[in-house]
């Protein structure tokens, strides 16, 4: 009779470290997002107990200034506090990343500059310059594959417009 000294189990004795859960656990990385997702959405009991975690813990935003010599405007961080909550109403937003981390494990966010694109005629004296959006397409530039292109309103030659992108004026922006 053989020695039964590797890692196989004994005839007729189930191996103690190979249970059930090691046959229909998750085997990738895509299988793991797969059941998560399929546990939030199908389960509302699991899903409304995290959600009421997560929104436990967000109640309101605070904003700090990290500035040397202790010299701190409390007007620029009011307005930054007010612009996050009022504007941007982002405590709904910051529920539902919250609510992703917890279903998923993971979440990503990303912050979108908003920028408005100006035309500047490069012909030398003019420097004439439009927003973009202020234009009419067809009228007043056309866009020729490689870049704006048009009459310029203000010295009157056929131009290829120079392109600046520059912070947006909107609220939103």
């Amino acid at each position: 009779m053989a020695a039964y000294n590797d890692r196989r189990a004994r005839p007729g004795f189930p191996n103690p470290f190979r249970t059930y859960s090691n046959f229909i656990y998750p085997k990738t990385m895509k299988d793991v997002f797969i059941w998560a997702d399929w546990l939030w959405e199908r389960n509302a009991q699991y899903r409304q107990s995290i959600s009421k975690v997560i929104s436990y813990f967000i109640s309101d935003v605070t904003v700090t200034q990290d500035v040397e010599d202790n010299a701190v405007d409390p007007d620029a961080v009011n307005t930054f506090k007010d612009l996050l909550t009022d504007t941007y109403n982002i405590l709904p937003f910051t529920l539902a990343a919250g609510e992703e981390l917890a279903a998923m494990g993971n979440v990503f966010i990303s912050a979108e500059r908003i920028f408005a694109r100006e035309l500047i005629c490069p012909t030398e004296g003019c420097g004439w310059t439009m927003r973009l959006n202020k234009l009419h397409k067809g009228v007043e530039y056309d866009w020729s594959g490689d870049g704006f292109t048009g009459k310029c309103p203000h010295c009157g030659q056929d131009v290829h417009y120079k392109v600046k992108d520059v912070k947006s004026q909107t609220p939103d922006g």
